[in-house]
C-alpha cells in the first residue's frame, strides 16, 4: 500500500494528512459529524464565513472545518459542537490548513493520543445508547434521535431491525410499546 502525504513536511514526520487517522482511508469524527456538519452548513446560510460564496454559486456543498483542530479533543461530541464548526469552501478550507493552521503545526503536546474505538465500535455503543434509551424512557423515536446524534432512520432500523430480536428475543412493540413503522 502506498502511503500518500500531504506534504513533504508531513511524509517526514510520517503523518498521512491530518496527523491521527480515524479508521483506515477516512477520518472518523464520530457518529454525530453528518447531522452537525448539516447543522453547520445551515446556521451559516450555505455559505462559505471567509470569502462568502454560496453552495449555489460553488456548486458544491461547503467544507466543514474544525475552528479547534479535532486532534486536540478526546470526545468527538465535545470536537462537534456548533460553536467549534463553520462552513467554509474547499479553497478557503486549504488556507486554514495551510501556514500556522497545517498539521505539522499542531501541537503535538496537546493531540491526544490514547486509543480510540473502531468505528464499528462506536457504532456499537450508539446502539446501545440507542437501545437503552428505548427501554428505560418514554421518548420518541424522533427524541431519541435528537439526543444520541443519529439519524431518525437509524434509530428506526434498531428499534423495528432483527437487531433487536435477537438482542430481546422478543419483538419491539412487546418490549417496549412505540408504533413500529414496518413489519
Amino acid at each position: 500500500m502506498e502511503r500518500v502525504y500531504c506534504s513533504k513536511t508531513c511524509a517526514n514526520l510520517g503523518w498521512k494528512h491530518l496527523s491521527i487517522r480515524r479508521g483506515i482511508g477516512k477520518k472518523y469524527y464520530g457518529s454525530n459529524w453528518l447531522e452537525q456538519r448539516r447543522r453547520c452548513r445551515d446556521r451559516d446560510n450555505y455559505r462559505c464565513v471567509d470569502c462568502g460564496i454560496t453552495e449555489n454559486e460553488y456548486e458544491k456543498e461547503m467544507s466543514v472545518h474544525h475552528v479547534i483542530p479535532f486532534v486536540y479533543f478526546s470526545d468527538y461530541k465535545e470536537a462537534n459542537k456548533l460553536s467549534n464548526l463553520v462552513s467554509v469552501c474547499e479553497d478557503c478550507h486549504r488556507v486554514r490548513h495551510s501556514g500556522e493552521g497545517h498539521p505539522s503545526k499542531f501541537n503535538v503536546n496537546k493531540i491526544v493520543t490514547h486509543y480510540t474505538p473502531t468505528v464499528k465500535m462506536q457504532q456499537k455503543e450508539k446502539a446501545q445508547e440507542v437501545y437503552s434509551l428505548l427501554i428505560n424512557t418514554d421518548k420518541t423515536l424522533a427524541e431519541i434521535s435528537r439526543e444520541t446524534g443519529m439519524s431518525y432512520s437509524g434509530v428506526r432500523r434498531i428499534y423495528c431491525g432483527k437487531r433487536w430480536k435477537t438482542l430481546y428475543k422478543v419483538p419491539a412493540n412487546i418490549t417496549n410499546r412505540r408504533r413500529c413503522l414496518r413489519d
